[in-house]
Order: structure tokens, then sequence, then C-alpha cells
């Protein structure tokens, strides 16, 4: 698995001609639609936009495909269009001759893996791997492992989604999910992580034992990193109508500028009928739960 800016730097490249071989088309509109998934920073900050751009990054395709009536085709999904990337390039591959010197360009870094109650984590534009001397073979090969890898974090992510095994069955168990989003920042592409939480609290529980509509309160966690703002990770939290929202800028001037800015950021909330509790800005990262921290030392990421 492999964070998905990795994939959409090279797809760059190969659509805007930078290297010596170009995919055939049917690669090419494969390639075309998997970048039309990334979101600009406007889409993201309107509510239909955002929502739009969480139902359509990938997890959430096998629940989509089990509630689509017959004959109704799928609506646009980031893991189904990487599906078909796959098939594309597989088909391509088949026509080219076989090339045992190609090898595929090490990642710099290794993104580490999603994991259940962690704290998301922003990704920042990754660079093109595929050099402008690079042949249809090497083209083909990179295309298909790189995507390959971001169809495998997809599964992570869907895992990190899963409840607790002693949760499973339980009518009130916690509900999670973890998603990323492209986001367009320039012609690079970085990742917003998301983590959506909904907790039950004792009077919710009571209520559903009568029957009752469910409630709850929700948490929503994104986390960003890209130029020149940096790391920034978000926590949203709604009860009752009313809203508590916590920024965190990891570099201090970042954190100083949103602080200066603090009253213009309320105004905006409150235009888009929320009720704001409280705004709080803070220099650094949240902490880390510790249950997540226990997950870390059990899981064991290789990378060859």
């Amino acid at each position: 698995q492999e964070s998905l800016t990795t994939l959409f730097a090279d797809l760059t490249a190969v659509a805007q001609g930078r290297t010596a071989s170009s995919p055939p088309p049917a690669v090419l509109q494969a390639m075309a639609a998997i970048l039309g998934f990334r979101a600009p920073p406007e889409e993201l900050a309107r509510p239909d936009g955002l929502a739009t751009a969480l139902r359509n990054s990938g997890p959430l395709l096998e629940a989509r495909l089990a509630a689509l009536p017959p004959g109704v085709p799928l609506p646009p999904d980031l893991k189904a269009a990487l599906q078909r990337l796959q098939s594309a390039l597989a088909g391509w591959t088949a026509t080219l001759p076989a090339d045992p010197e190609v090898t595929v360009p090490k990642v710099e870094g290794h993104e580490r893996p999603p994991l259940r109650g962690a704290l998301p984590h922003g990704q920042p534009p990754a660079s093109a791997s595929l050099p402008a001397s690079a042949t249809s073979a090497e083209v083909a090969r990179v295309l298909t492992e790189r995507t390959e890898a971001a169809l495998a974090r997809i599964t992570l992510l869907q895992a990190a989604s899963l409840p607790e095994a002693r949760d499973l069955g339980r009518p009130d168990a916690p509900l999670q999910a973890t998603l990323e989003v492209p986001l367009r920042v320039g012609v690079e592409t970085a990742i917003v992580q998301f983590q959506i939480q909904r907790e039950q609290d004792h009077e919710e529980r009571q209520d559903r034992k009568a029957g009752g509509r469910a409630g709850g309160d929700w948490t929503m966690r994104f986390s960003l990193e890209a130029e020149p703002l940096g790391p920034i990770h978000a926590a949203v939290r709604w009860h009752d109508g009313r809203i508590g929202i916590q920024l965190w800028a990891e570099r201090d001037a970042v954190a100083a500028a949103l602080e200066a800015q603090r009253d213009g950021l309320s105004e905006a909330l409150e235009a888009s009928a929320f009720t704001i509790d409280r705004l709080t800005i803070a220099s650094g990262r949240p902490p880390e739960p510790r249950e997540a921290e226990r997950a870390t030392a059990r899981r064991l990421d290789l990378s060859s």
C-alpha cells in the first residue's frame, strides 16, 4: 500500500506529456477519470461538495453497489475508477514486449497504513517518479504498481473503518469511518484524511431501547499538509445542533495567522447556519489516542 499522492504525481506527468511514451487512448481515458477526482479547496469548503467528495472517495464502493437499484449505473467512485485503470493497463501491458530490466522507482519515504482509532494525518504532494525518458514498458509497469498500491490502501481504509471485534453485532456500537480525499493544490495533489465517528451517550442508548430515534454526538477529524500552510489538523464536534471546533497548526507562524483570523472564521461558520459553541486554535498537533499507539505496536508494516 502507498499514498495515492504517488500515483497522482505519475499520472499527471504522463497526462502532461512529460514522458517519452504516451499510453493508448483507453489508458488515457481511465487516467483522466482518476485525475477528475481531485477536489479543489473551495469544493471541500462547501457542505455538499465535501459530502460528495467523501461519498466518491472509494471505501464506500461495495456498500453503494449493494444499495443500488437494479439497472441504475454506479455514480462516480474512485475505487471503481482505479479498477478500470488497472484493467486498461493490463490490456496495454499485454501488447508490449517483455522487458525484464524495467524497475519501479522506490517511493521516497513510506506512508504509514491507516489504523483504527488513530488520528488522521494528511499527505503532502509527491514528486513524479517517472523520468522523461520513460519507455512504454516503464510507464505501464510503474502505473500498474502505483494503481495496485492505491487499491491496497483503500482496502486498508475499509479495514480501519470496521468496528472492534468485541463490538460486532452490537446495535449501540460506535460508528466510525476513515476516508481520504485527493485535494488539488495547483498542479499537484495532496491527500486530506478524514475520520468520522459517532458516539452514543447513555440517554441515546436508553432511547434506542425504547424504539426512539438514534442521534448521538458526531466528531469529524481531518488533517492536510500542503504548502504554504504545512500540516493542519482539525476536530469538529456536533452535539444537539451546536458545533465545537479545534484547529492545530504545526507551524507557529501559521497558528498565529489563524488566531488573527479567528473572528472571520467564526463569522463564516455562523453564516453556514451552524451555532458555534467554541473555536480554539493551537500550535502543534493533537495528542495521539493511547488505543492507536497500542494498535501501532501490534501492526507490522512491510515495505520492499
